[in-house]
């Protein structure tokens, strides 16, 4: 596939071209010119077409094509990887101005959202248990993976303060989809934003969560009490990849947060993944019960190693009382939700598979939970059992 020129209307045709179309990618990631000359839009201002509208959206047709490329082809992702795309939209992101067009700043955190979720699905582990960890781009995967939970984590975490809705929930789709890695969690959970990095914390609340997810903690469940349904669900499986195997974080999500500039309660980020794992909406649902599975796992496995059987596989095999601190009711909650929803024919069998993976996480090791959740799972499929 040759491309001469680039304009609004030839990445709208490759944009079209591409998209569920692997042998189209896979010709595409070939044309090692037309992908060097594709990431150069995008921080290119002295485009063709010359008013500065038409550059913008040129630009945004760069992103949404290299979102589509990102996907499903391994040799588009390797061609993207390098020429430096995940590099290229941090250049951008990082020289935004207060008077960026917000169609500028979605697009081009929505493609470095792609870019990351499909490195990390290349580098694993995977989210559901159900692909292999190693693909044919590991080794070029992971080294990208890593870079983007170091320095550039100053450029893209700010963008979940942001005025724009859109921006903010695509931040939180990047952490909710590539934040896999213990290593990268600590990272995200220390984070705060440079202007604050030398600050005296003046209140006492202040002083406990430093360190231990405070400030992207605070953002996501304030993005987690939106009416939006995407936007709570982006906010809570990024909780969720946040908190898993992470005591320090949950513990902080376990705690009422408190306004800094007020000093008034809300309730806490436990408190409402498991409301929302209540709601009426499938996919919020499975990120609510997913959310408080693992902010109530990381709560008992003490960060001093007292409960090792949490973290492996089979080491606590004979475990067979709640580990100490379980909160049995919250934990509960989300088996029952868990087990109707696994139980209700009309859910798809994606989500229905979910949920199960969902309490897998949730009984793992833990004997009497485990027969609860077996109780829970032949009454949710066998409601008339009783009588008869």
């Amino acid at each position: 596939m040759t491309i001469s020129t680039i304009n609004v209307a030839t990445l709208k045709k490759v944009k079209n071209s591409v998209i569920g179309n692997p042998s189209a990618k896979l010709a595409l990631a070939q044309d090692e010119l037309f992908i060097a000359t594709l990431v150069n839009c995008l921080n290119d201002l002295m485009l063709d077409e010359g008013a500065s509208g038409s550059q913008d959206s040129i630009r945004i047709e760069a992103a949404q094509v290299i979102s589509s490329l990102s996907y499903g082809s391994p040799d588009a992702l390797q061609s993207l990887l390098c020429a430096n795309a995940p590099q290229a939209f941090l250049y951008a992101i990082s020289r935004f101005t207060s008077s960026e067009p917000p169609a500028v700043k979605f697009a081009f955190a929505r493609a470095l959202r792609a870019l990351a979720t499909a490195t990390a699905e290349h580098v694993g582990p995977s989210q559901w248990g159900l692909k292999d960890d190693v693909g044919p781009v590991h080794e070029e995967a992971k080294a990208a993976l890593d870079y983007f939970f170091q320095d550039p984590l100053d450029v893209y975490l700010p963008l979940l303060a942001d005025a724009s809705p859109q921006t903010s929930t695509a931040i939180a789709q990047l952490l909710g989809s590539a934040l896999r890695a213990p290593d990268h969690r600590a990272a995200v959970a220390a984070w705060v934003p440079p202007s604050e990095r030398n600050r005296t914390p003046r209140r006492g609340w202040e002083k406990g969560d430093v360190g231990q997810g405070g400030w992207v903690a605070r953002q996501l469940t304030g993005l987690a009490r939106s009416k939006d349904v995407k936007v709570q669900e982006a906010a809570l499986w990024a909780l969720a990849a946040l908190a898993k195997d992470n005591h320090d974080v949950a513990m902080v999500l376990s705690k009422p947060s408190i306004d800094n500039r007020t000093g008034t309660e809300s309730p806490s980020a436990l408190s409402l993944a498991l409301m929302l794992c209540k709601s009426r909406t499938t996919p919020v649902q499975l990120a609510g019960a997913l959310c408080a599975t693992h902010i109530l796992r990381a709560q008992t496995a003490s960060s001093h190693g007292l409960h090792p059987h949490l973290h492996h596989p089979h080491a606590g095999l004979n475990h067979t009382g709640p580990s100490p601190g379980l909160d049995m009711a919250a934990a509960l909650t989300v088996v029952h939700v868990m087990n109707r929803l696994i139980a209700s024919s009309a859910e798809t069998p994606q989500a229905r598979a979910q949920a199960c993976f969902v309490l897998q996480h949730l009984v793992m090791d833990e004997k009497e939970l485990c027969q609860t959740a077996f109780e829970s799972a032949v009454s949710a499929n066998c409601p008339t059992s009783s009588g008869q």
